[in-house]
């Protein structure tokens, strides 16, 4: 009898042993940490568990699911937490584990944290104490910051058939992951028009998520291919169309924009020509000013190659510092010299891939005919223009 006694104490103090395992000497706490000093992109820190619960979270086989149960993270609607949890990454930092949201969170919301504590113990059903709850409240984005966009390229009103990109630029970086929701095509009548892009499963973002880039899909725009001959082009020549940005695309800091944005323009003939330097106007400065040097191009030009793979030389062969401003259109480049000209010959060098509106490049036209065999490949990468800087005069 006392043997039995005695091994029923040592297994209830086993079972509790086990149960508190999850906990270290401290209390467990849930705080909401702006780890960047970003108040709309918080994280949320639990601190104060044990090594038992640390390694729980990291065992590679444990399921979202299992983390969500034990560290749920809600939108908070009319007081009750929202059915579904935020999306985001759980990860271990020292002894403390971490939530991060997939997403910035929306301005002017309430968010909740619930760390359940039963998770990490024997099963039954938890006490009130096993619950810890963190509420956050971020703050409403001031009208005057939300982002906008700023423009839409090309900017021209009569774009090639085969038109391959289109660039958005917007006033502030922008949230990743809702490009394809966000933004359509449509037609005259204002019917969208079915999966004319190519949503790729990594958003083509500049550096700073301040311009997106939208490829209408090569599929659809090249001769022989499938997606052609069963659905056709994405845009029919004469043809009106409209690109349509929703104001419900989400910035950076969660915010929605401004307002959305709309760009009309009607479709012309396919353009399957290498754009040629040869036929490019230039219109050089005169010595002692800052005159811009001038291009003008017969054909639109792609806006963001256009900023990066033009470069100015002196006869030394050293780069002209400067600027460069591309007119409307795309038909038009300026080079804006931070000094004044002086009197010599210069060169404009071009990077053969460099592009039109259609995805033509200097080198190649996008449009290869594959039944032509290719004898030659060449190995420069540049093109040259050649113009003089006159003496300045009356």
């Amino acid at each position: 009898m006392i043997t039995r006694v005695v091994v029923t104490i040592l297994s209830a103090a086993l079972a509790v042993s086990l149960e508190t395992a999850a906990l270290s000497d401290s209390s467990p706490t849930v705080a909401w940490k702006n780890a960047d000093g970003n108040p709309q992109a918080p994280c949320v820190e639990v601190a104060g568990l044990g090594p038992a619960a640390l390694e729980w979270f990291q065992n590679p086989d444990r399921t979202l699911a299992e983390r969500n149960a034990a560290l749920a993270v809600h939108l908070v609607q009319g007081g009750a937490d929202a059915s579904i949890c935020l999306g985001g990454r759980y990860n271990v930092v020292g002894e403390v584990i971490r939530f991060t949201p997939r997403h910035p969170l929306e301005p002017g919301l309430s968010y909740r944290a619930i760390l359940d504590l039963d998770r990490f113990g024997a099963g039954r059903p938890a006490p009130p104490a096993s619950r810890i709850v963190a509420d956050y409240q971020t703050a409403k984005a001031p009208e005057g910051s939300r982002a906008r966009v700023v423009a839409i390229y090309p900017s021209s009103k009569l774009l090639p058939e085969n038109l391959l990109r289109l660039y958005i630029q917007f006033s502030a970086p922008m949230s990743r992951g809702e490009a394809y929701r966000r933004v359509h095509l449509r037609d005259a009548q204002g019917v969208e028009v079915d999966a004319p892009f190519l949503e790729l499963d990594e958003e083509l973002w500049s550096a700073d998520q301040t311009r997106f880039t939208l490829l209408l899909d090569p599929g659809r725009i090249k001769r022989g291919l499938r997606p052609r001959e069963e659905l056709g082009p994405a845009l029919i020549v004469g043809n009106a169309y409209s690109i349509v940005v929703d104001a419900t695309w989400r910035d950076a800091h969660g915010a929605t924009l401004q307002k959305g944005a709309t760009k009309s323009f009607r479709v012309g003939p396919a353009d399957q020509v290498s754009p040629d330097p040869k036929a490019w106007r230039v219109d050089a400065p005169r010595a002692g000013g800052r005159e811009p040097l001038v291009i003008h191009f017969p054909d639109p030009m792609d806006h963001a190659l256009l900023e990066r793979m033009l470069t100015v030389h002196d006869e030394a062969g050293r780069p002209v510092v400067g600027t460069v401003s591309v007119d409307p259109g795309e038909q038009v480049w300026q080079w804006h010299p931070r000094e004044a000209w002086v009197t010599g010959d210069y060169r404009i060098v071009i990077d053969i891939e460099l592009e039109d509106v259609a995805g033509n490049s200097v080198a190649r036209p996008f449009e290869v005919d594959e039944t032509t065999p290719i004898t030659l490949r060449t190995t420069v990468n540049s093109r040259e223009l050649t113009f003089r800087v006159l003496p300045g005069g009356p």
